[in-house]
């Protein structure tokens, strides 16, 4: 499957997503992004999304996401919360894409992720925040995106990479405080 299906929507100028073996990963090593938001639910403005991390590739630069109060397709706006490997600056980070631009937010060099790890994001009022297994990595305030948008995914590996050595599984997200796992990745627990 070349892309999540239905429930989420691609967006021009990122890569889709896939579906192997139960697990999230990228439809290739460009080394550009890629990233598909839900739109099978319309979360409220203090919302999050989370995943497992089933495969993390160590000698290769590579990013995990979740996507948060993204726009509709086409227009590249919103924040991500991702964990990084194999990158020397830091380890986790905070950016946000506005009309196709992107500006990195927060950084953090604390954590270590590693396979079985849950990364969450959160954004509630203008307070963004990486969790690494419930606990907090990073967090930094932006008032750019406050109203509600869409949740999502997003991956991102080096044209070295290999694709079978970068995926998620378990991906949910919704409103803070309501588990919603979201229907068509409810096939990649």
């Amino acid at each position: 499957n070349l892309d999540l299906g239905a429930d989420w929507d691609t967006y021009t100028g990122f890569n889709t997503i896939q579906i192997v073996s139960n697990r999230a990963r990228p439809t290739t090593t460009s080394g550009d992004d890629t990233l598909e938001t839900v739109n099978a639910i319309a979360p409220g403005a203090d919302q999050y999304a989370q995943f497992t991390i089933a495969s993390f590739n160590a000698s290769v630069l590579t990013e995990m996401g979740v996507a948060l109060r993204f726009a509709d397709p086409d227009t590249r706006s919103g924040y991500v919360c991702a964990a990084l490997e194999n990158y020397v600056p830091h380890d986790s980070e905070i950016y946000k894409w506005v009309a196709g631009v992107y500006t990195l937010l927060a950084t953090s060099t604390t954590a270590t992720w590693a396979v079985g790890d849950t990364l969450k994001g959160t954004a509630q009022g203008t307070t963004l925040t990486v969790l690494q297994n419930g606990s907090v990595v990073l967090s930094v305030a932006d008032s750019t995106f406050t109203a509600a948008g869409r949740i999502g995914l997003e991956l991102w590996i080096n044209t070295d990479g290999i694709l079978s050595t970068h995926e998620v599984d378990d991906y949910e997200g919704g409103d803070i405080g309501v588990s919603t796992r979201i229907p068509l990745l409810a096939r990649i627990q």
